[in-house]
């Protein structure tokens, strides 16, 4: 399924993505939910914000929101957008990436427990949204993070090199790495009790 310039998926339910592609780029006016659909994406499913400088904005409904199984990704310069338009949530058991130059962003409440894979790309949390990791992976490699709310790592592993523009509350395994310039952060760290530096 492809969406482009102002299309939209709204219907009632729960749309389900098994073993297929959802991809596109849209403006303003187009999105993939529209605040109606609850949405899964099963282990073999991809959602793929593929449009260079475009959005693919993502709006599940605020009944049982985005279940990611599989993996959702910006690439070619593509911003994945997951939108907190109506209280939509995001739950992560797959992988979330963004390849190169490409964008995540978000402004719901994603929460992961796999894996998030920024790389050399851009993940921005904004207006409002809330990024939490409750176990799995977070790794960046020279990209770039920017949160107006406070990064929540309450466990697993993030294995980053590059910047990070956000206040972390941090309990899990923070492993800056050695490379290039290292790990920058600016902003307040708050380690807790269980909190590991490698």
């Amino acid at each position: 399924m492809t969406l482009t310039q102002a299309e939209r998926m709204l219907v009632s339910g729960t749309l389900t993505n098994t073993n297929n592609t959802s991809q596109g780029g849209m403006n303003s006016s187009g999105n993939l939910g529209n605040n109606s659909i609850d949405i899964v994406n099963q282990a073999g499913g991809v959602i793929s914000a593929n449009g260079s400088g475009q959005n693919l904005l993502i709006d599940p409904s605020a009944t049982a929101g985005l279940t990611n199984n599989g993996t959702m990704q910006a690439i070619n310069g593509g911003i994945l957008l997951l939108s907190g338009n109506g209280g939509g949530t995001f739950t992560n058991t797959g992988t979330v990436t963004a390849v190169g130059s490409s964008t995540v962003q978000v402004t719901g409440a994603l929460t992961s427990s796999n894996l998030v894979d920024i790389g050399s790309g851009t993940l921005s949390v904004t207006a409002g949204g809330t990024y939490t990791q409750t176990a799995g992976n977070f790794q960046l490699a020279s990209g770039t993070v920017t949160s107006s709310t406070a990064l929540n790592i309450l466990g697993g592993l993030v294995n980053a090199r590059g910047t990070i523009i956000s206040a972390i509350t941090h309990s899990a395994n923070l492993q800056p790495s050695l490379v290039a310039s290292g790990l920058v952060v600016n902003g307040a760290v708050t380690l807790l009790s269980s909190s590991r530096l490698t």
